[in-house]
């Protein structure tokens, strides 16, 4: 187990390093006088199978280099370069290697011709190929020319038509379909519901209506279902209601209120709802609250209130729950403090103060603790000193000082501690910077002058996409670290 915390350790600090040179390579890459920097220590940010370079500013020049590192470690099977400058020629070559299984391109500038080659590369099992350059010639060869085929992404290009993804039905291996931000309306519902192999399905913002989504919602196939920003109405509701394999559902931003909460909570088999950007208040928290079986709810955006947090600290089985910009305040926060079964809990853009802070400080259930821009100053930070079982503390974007920092300082079994843009001085920083247990404190924009090299924000955002094969890799080696 300790080896296990010491992997998952590592992994993050190298996906922190790697986040790190990003803004430093513009000049080095732009007159090519030396090898890109993320490949220079490219042996540095590899973890299990995984090598992670994203947001490293690498372009068709650099990929070269890259491939003949990678012949030096066979085991690597998954290569994430999302955020980065590659182009068609640069994909091109990463099409022609054939050790890795798991290629994930996306935010390039990827086009057709690459696509094909890339398509035509029998030993990929996962493609992810999201904000990428990509039309109906390219989208038509990856669904056709791989019948091996587990895990596509072809999310954000904007010119591919349900017509080139006709051939979905007849796919005989794919497990994972995001075609999210595509305006493919309805006509891709007729075709989806023939795949009898995809199990999670993420078809966000796609301008389906009522009459799709009841086609796709009657498909017992699916675990998994993104539907947000599409036009959900009582019918839809009614039918994802009758579908007894789905697990996980996401229908962010579809004016959910109160009605459709309580509807969905007597889902027979639900596991995790995603209800961002609705307007489900206190009544809808207390119908969710009330099913047993929901382990995971992410309710950002919406009324709930700190009567709506009431009722969510009653429930029993919610163990990960996300509610940013809800209207919490510290009455709110308390009553979540007190429930024993919250192992991750995101408040940001809350009233939690001092008060509600206190609480959480006391509370020996969590693991994960996110409050940004919540108003807790020195007296509720300064508690968590003495907290020992959190590993993730983000409080940034408050009212530390230097009192609040020194009590933060004591902690020794944080893993990752936020505390920029605070006002914490020169003292504060010191005592901060003097820990010697917490591997990741980031301090960036406080009073006191004092270097960060770490980017932490982005680490938080680099896993976007919740139950895309490489997240759930990785949530596994860090659930198992934490055990």
């Amino acid at each position: 187990m300790e080896e296990l915390m010491k992997k998952w350790l590592f992994f993050t600090l190298l996906i922190i390093k790697s986040l790190f040179l990003a803004p430093h390579l513009s000049y080095a890459n732009s007159t090519h006088s030396k090898q890109n920097e993320c490949i220079e220590i490219f042996d540095q940010l590899i973890f299990h199978d995984i090598v992670y370079l994203g947001y490293c500013n690498i372009g068709d020049e650099d990929i070269s280099d890259l491939l003949s590192k990678l012949e030096n470690y066979p085991e690597i099977q998954t290569l994430i370069l999302m955020n980065n400058n590659i182009g068609s020629e640069g994909a091109k070559k990463l099409a022609k290697q054939l050790v890795l299984t798991d290629l994930y391109l996306d935010s390039n500038h990827v086009t057709d011709d690459a696509a094909v080659e890339i398509s035509n590369n029998p030993h990929f099992r996962v493609i992810s190929l999201d904000d990428n350059q990509i039309t109906d010639v390219g989208a038509q060869a990856l669904v056709n020319n791989n019948p091996l085929l587990e895990y596509l992404d072809l999310g954000n290009n904007i010119k591919i038509t349900a017509k080139s993804l006709a051939n979905l039905k007849n796919h005989p291996t794919l497990d994972s379909l995001y075609i999210n931000d595509i305006n493919l309306g309805d006509a891709i519902a007729d075709t989806l519901i023939e795949n009898h192999k995809i199990t999670t399905l993420a078809v966000s913002n796609t301008n389906m209506t009522d009459i799709g989504i009841r086609k796709i919602a009657t498909h017992e196939e699916y675990i998994v279902l993104y539907l947000g920003g599409n036009q959900v109405t009582l019918p839809s509701l009614n039918a994802l209601n009758q579908n007894s394999n789905l697990q996980y559902l996401a229908l962010n931003n579809t004016k959910m209120d109160d009605g459709s909460a309580a509807l969905l909570s007597f889902h027979p088999s639900a596991r995790g709802f995603y209800f961002d950007n609705n307007k489900i208040g206190a009544k809808g928290a207390a119908y969710l609250s009330a099913n047993p079986r929901l382990v995971e709810l992410s309710i950002n955006n919406n009324p709930l209130g700190d009567k709506g947090a009431m009722w969510l600290a009653k429930s029993r089985s919610i163990t990960s729950l996300y509610a940013d910009k809800t209207n919490i305040s510290s009455d709110g926060a308390i009553a979540l403090a007190k429930n024993h079964h919250l192992f991750e809990l995101s408040l940001n853009e809350n009233n939690i103060r001092d008060d509600g802070a206190s609480a959480f400080a006391q509370n020996r259930y969590l693991s994960r603790l996110y409050m940004s821009k919540n108003k807790v100053g020195d007296k509720g930070s300064a508690l968590f000193g003495k907290n020992t079982k959190l590993t993730h503390l983000i409080l940034d974007h408050n009212e530390i000082r230097n009192e609040g920092a020194i009590g933060l300082a004591r902690n020794r079994t944080l893993m990752i501690l936020d505390v920029s843009y605070n006002h914490i001085g020169a003292e504060g920083l010191k005592a901060l910077a003097d820990n010697k247990y917490i591997p990741v404190i980031y301090t960036i924009g406080n009073d006191g002058k004092m270097n960060s090299n770490l980017v932490f924000e982005a680490v938080k955002k680099s896993c976007t996409k919740k139950h895309s094969r490489v997240c759930t890799k990785l949530e596994k080696w860090e659930n198992q670290a934490q055990e």
